[in-house]
C-alpha cells in the first residue's frame, strides 16, 4: 500500500526544481524533480545507507510505502515550485510605509539644516 498524498507546499528555499509533499498521515518529504529524488523530513537512522554512503538508498524505512515513480510524476504536475506568492499589501502596509517615509524626511531635513549652519554649505 502506498502512502496517500494530501497536498503540496512551497519549498523552504524557494527552489524551482523542488516541492514539499504532505502525506495523509502528516509526514512530509522534499521532492526534487530535476534529480528524481525524494528526501523525507526528519532524521534517518545512523546506519541508513542514504546518509552513510554516497548515492545510497534509504535502508531505515523512512521511504517505505512511498511509490517514488508515481510521486515524482504527481509532483511534476501538482507540486508547488519556487517562492510562495506574496500577499498583496494592505492599507495598513501603505500607511506604515508613508509614516516611515515621513520620519525619514524629517531626519533628512535635520541633516540638511546642520550642513548649512551660518549660511555656509559644508
Amino acid at each position: 500500500m502506498s502512502k496517500q498524498i494530501s497536498g503540496y507546499e512551497y519549498p523552504f528555499g524557494g527552489y524551482y526544481n523542488e516541492t514539499v509533499v504532505i502525506f495523509a498521515d502528516g509526514t512530509k518529504a522534499n521532492v526534487c524533480v530535476q534529480y528524481a529524488s525524494v528526501h523525507p523530513f526528519g532524521r534517518h537512522a545512523d546506519d541508513c545507507e542514504q546518509i552513510t554512503k554516497m548515492g545510497g538508498r534509504c535502508t531505515c524505512g523512512k521511504l517505505d510505502d512511498i511509490d517514488i515513480p508515481a510521486l515524482l510524476a504527481d509532483a511534476k504536475v501538482n507540486g508547488k515550485f519556487g517562492e510562495a506568492p506574496k500577499p498583496e499589501p494592505t492599507d495598513a502596509d501603505y500607511a506604515e510605509a508613508a509614516r516611515v517615509e515621513a520620519e525619514y524626511q524629517v531626519h533628512v531635513k535635520a541633516v540638511d539644516d546642520m550642513m548649512t549652519l551660518g549660511g555656509h554649505t559644508y
